[in-house]
């Protein structure tokens, strides 16, 4: 499943989130949404009715955790598109369903089965897409206080005895509370666009949502 949505003619949606449903997600309390807000240090809209994109969602969840663990917001902020992108890859990867597809049954059936069969194949290219990361990376890592960073392997940085201490943050974890947390898909593909009568939503992980007329 190496082509574009656009030559299959698949249309994709990204979900958006209140700041309520924000605040469950992240943890992060209103009242801290609007002071990092004020400061230019939330992305997203602002107001009441102020919504915010599945990768804003998982970027604010990460920088809030830095945050927590006294690193400063203006300091993850230069990261935290690149860290969201992991994230939302490695939802889509997994087994929570973080992706809805809607179209008629058998085009939403071959969709997700050249989508499971590309996965066990190695190739990650329809996340990678959606998701808009090019090389997964499972942790953010600092050490010393140094400069914030994407790294496949923690394990290696810390046996190579480089520093006294470090932090780091477990992407594919996140991913996973993300999608639990979200309580509903992070994006939408619409493989029939053009068909009409009747079509599904099935989730990536295989259950099926209800029936839905076109």
């Amino acid at each position: 499943m190496k082509n574009t949505f656009e030559e299959h003619g698949w249309i994709p949606t990204e979900s958006t989130f209140s700041a309520t449903e924000l605040g469950t997600i992240s943890g992060m309390p209103l009242n801290l949404q609007r002071v990092w807000r004020s400061r230019g240090q939330l992305p997203g809209g602002s107001g009441k009715q102020a919504r915010f994109t599945s990768h804003q969602v998982a970027e604010i969840m990460v920088r809030y955790h830095l945050a927590l663990n006294g690193i400063p917001p203006g300091e993850s902020a230069p990261i935290g598109k690149e860290v969201a992108q992991q994230i939302l890859c490695f939802a889509l990867l997994g087994s929570g369903g973080a992706c809805e597809v809607v179209g008629q049954i058998g085009e939403v059936e071959n969709f997700l089965e050249l989508f499971k069969r590309d996965i066990l194949a190695g190739d990650i290219s329809v996340a990678q897409e959606l998701a808009g990361s090019v090389e997964l990376s499972q942790f953010l890592w600092r050490e010393d206080g140094g400069d914030l960073g994407l790294v496949a392997d923690v394990v290696q940085l810390i046996t190579a005895r480089r520093s006294i201490s470090g932090l780091f943050v477990d992407l594919e974890v996140a991913a996973d509370q993300l999608v639990e947390r979200a309580g509903r898909p992070l994006f939408s593909i619409n493989v029939s666009p053009r068909a009409s009568g009747r079509r599904i939503r099935r989730m990536t992980n295989g259950r099926m949502l209800e029936l839905v007329s076109g």
